[in-house]
């Protein structure tokens, strides 16, 4: 005799479920993208990061900006990653640690 395990059908619970979910994960992938690069950062790790290395935005050095740094990875449109914060920082920013792309 076969050992049949049988898949009950899909109940319209169970898409509710999903759609609260998927809605909520939208809701904050988006809340995440308005608040973009400038958002103040509540991670106490890349606060004190960005403190340490003395992060500041705009750049009041000409020519000298997040985008123009070896460590900044574009994502957005004058936003991207730091390798060194380790989280969103502003292509207009910039901070001591700020080394040239080649």
């Amino acid at each position: 005799m076969k050992n049949e395990t049988r898949q009950r059908p899909p109940r319209r619970r169970d898409f509710l479920g999903l759609a609260v979910i998927a809605t909520a994960f939208v809701a904050g992938a988006g809340q995440a993208a308005a608040e973009g690069c400038e958002a103040e950062d509540t991670n106490a790790g890349r606060a004190s990061m960005r403190k340490s290395l003395e992060y500041v935005s705009p750049s009041k050095t000409p020519g000298k900006t997040c985008s123009g740094c070896a460590f900044f990875t574009s994502t957005a449109p004058n936003c991207g990653k730091c390798q060194l914060v380790n989280g969103p920082v502003s292509g207009d920013a910039i901070c001591s640690s700020w080394a040239p792309k080649k």
